[in-house]
């Protein structure tokens, strides 16, 4: 029909725009790039809006840094309900007072609508920011974790994170090792950490000196400083483990 076809002739004006951009399969030309992203975000489609938004905003991609013309597009994205991304981007340019007059109330419509998209960054903001009462929106536990639990069951780490520390300060000390568990396996050194003291002291876990010594030393080398502090008291810790088990042994 007539709104596909507009939509595929959208995508090559923007195919050939990032070809142009990066020099793919034709000569790289960034003002024939911009003329082509142009006409692409005028014929419909989301992503040259967005593209042209993140290039005004950063100054790049041959155009020169303007956060005002960054708004406008980003809010033409934001208008389709297939580019969150857009909208949370919003929020914290009105949030922050970035390249706009600060609205903080009018950032937290645009984050919220984000997150009700399922925009992980955004529903962990919002699960954050409603744990500490803060930019406008009142401190709710029930809320904090909705939309804690939403970013995490997406993956988002810093989700995990924030929710093993909710549950360690709750004493649901299982649950608070299950969320650190998957935030420390993609490298959260706060969930490394945590779950180095959960092992340390048996909680939501049997204590095992040698593996809480591993996850602090991962916390450690990943630049923590609480890790880094922590990492000598424990380093004793296994020494002495480890005579004590040997005693043990010779006693037997």
């Amino acid at each position: 029909d007539q709104g596909q076809s507009t939509f595929n002739k959208s995508a090559s004006m923007f195919n050939l725009a990032v070809s142009l951009q990066n020099g793919e399969g034709v000569e790289k030309n960034l003002d024939e790039a911009l003329k082509w992203c142009k006409r692409a975000a005028e014929a419909g489609s989301t992503e040259p809006k967005f593209s042209l938004a993140t290039s005004f905003y950063s100054g790049s991609n041959g155009v020169q840094e303007d956060k005002a013309m960054a708004v406008t597009w980003l809010q033409r994205a934001g208008a389709e309900s297939d580019r969150p991304d857009a909208l949370a981007m919003l929020g914290h340019l009105f949030i922050n007072g970035d390249g706009v007059d600060k609205d903080a109330k009018r950032g937290v419509e645009y984050m919220e609508k984000a997150a009700e998209q399922g925009h992980p960054q955004s529903q962990t903001w919002f699960g954050v920011m409603y744990r500490n009462g803060s930019d406008g929106v009142v401190q709710h536990v029930e809320m904090c974790l909705k939309w804690l639990e939403k970013a995490a069951e997406q993956g988002e780490a810093e989700a995990q994170n924030v929710l093993g520390l909710h549950y360690l300060q709750t004493e649901k000390y299982e649950k608070s090792v299950s969320h650190w568990e998957k935030a420390a396996e993609q490298g959260k050194t706060t969930a490394q950490l945590g779950l180095g003291l959960c092992y340390a002291n048996g909680l939501g876990v049997e204590i095992n000196i040698e593996t809480s010594l591993d996850f602090i030393l991962k916390a450690a080398e990943g630049g923590d400083e609480h890790a880094l502090q922590t990492r000598a008291p424990a380093m004793q810790a296994l020494f002495q483990h480890a005579v004590s088990m040997t005693d043990a042994s010779i006693a037997n």
